[in-house]
């Protein structure tokens, strides 16, 4: 195998990359002349070199001890100068959405629940229009309809539980006459959180008064999933966090992490206390502020 060999500032920015691929001792050898040179020419700063190999993989850190020596902030400004992409996304139904973009991931989860619904709340009211068990007047579920209970037990918003995806508001329906439940979604569209709801779309029907478990299959479908975190790196490399969707990330080491920086953040994410507001901080400050 080959080898190469980078030598960052304190800044974590690259001041010299070799090109020539040569043995992993012939690597370590001509570093070591480097930094001899750069150190020379500024004393003031501080230099980091590594070797690496044909993979990316840091075989050698001649500034082990340095680096040991830094706090969580400087080892997040570290990696952040390295950073190429970062991206938070999460599932929503059977949608991927990015959480970067929050109006594109709004529209997102809106087309899914129009994709994947049974019928409109239009279609439902219609229905009881035409058995005569709704007033004309009325053109919204959270109307009074005869025969049609809310049900509070299924009634929940996910804006109440600083949820991290676009908040949606769920509620159970009760027919008293047929003895169905449906069971509805609505999308907050943004601005007042009183307010600016999508019309509501049916889910779920079921027979009977299935108000409870019918509630837990929506909130499973649709505001059930993790968080995740995804960083790229200059020398290509990769890792992926997942966290919970609910209050606090508490992100942890889901994938990836197997050469050159990514590998190198694993391993220090695994020294940090183990808490979730240090890890979600430090993440935050590597992804550019993206976490929060």
């Amino acid at each position: 195998m080959t080898y190469t060999y980078r030598i960052t500032d304190n800044y974590g920015r690259t001041v010299f990359q070799s090109t020539e691929p040569v043995s992993k001792i012939i690597a370590i050898s001509e570093l070591e002349e480097k930094m001899q040179e750069f150190e020379a020419e500024d004393e003031w700063n501080k230099f980091l070199g590594e070797v690496v190999d044909e993979n990316g993989k840091v075989e050698w850190d001649m500034t082990k001890e340095y680096k040991e020596g830094w706090d969580a902030d400087k080892w997040a400004e570290y990696f952040n100068q390295y950073l190429k992409k970062a991206n938070k996304w999460m599932y929503a139904g059977e949608t991927e959405i990015d959480l970067s973009d929050f109006g594109k991931a709004t529209e997102d989860v809106l087309e899914d629940i129009r994709a994947n619904a049974i019928m409109s709340e239009e279609d439902l009211i219609a229905k009881f229009q035409k058995q005569d068990r709704a007033d004309e007047g009325v053109t919204d579920l959270w109307d009074d309809i005869d025969d049609l209970v809310r049900k509070d037990e299924g009634s929940y918003y996910t804006y109440n539980g600083s949820y991290a995806g676009p908040d949606l508001h769920f509620d159970i329906y009760y027919d008293t006459v047929e003895d169905k439940t449906y069971g509805t979604v609505r999308v907050h569209l943004g601005g007042d959180a009183r307010g600016n709801f999508s019309d509501a779309y049916v889910m779920i029907i079921e027979d009977g008064d299935t108000a409870e478990s019918m509630f837990y299959s929506l909130y499973d479908d649709y505001v059930g999933s993790r968080v995740y975190l995804d960083l790229t790196f200059d020398d290509g490399s990769n890792i992926t966090f997942d966290g919970e969707a609910f209050d606090v990330y508490n992100f942890e080491f889901g994938q990836g992490g197997e050469k050159g920086k990514a590998q190198e953040l694993a391993k220090y994410f695994e020294t940090l206390p183990d808490n979730w507001s240090d890890k979600d901080e430090f993440l935050d400050k590597v992804s550019g502020g993206i976490v929060y």
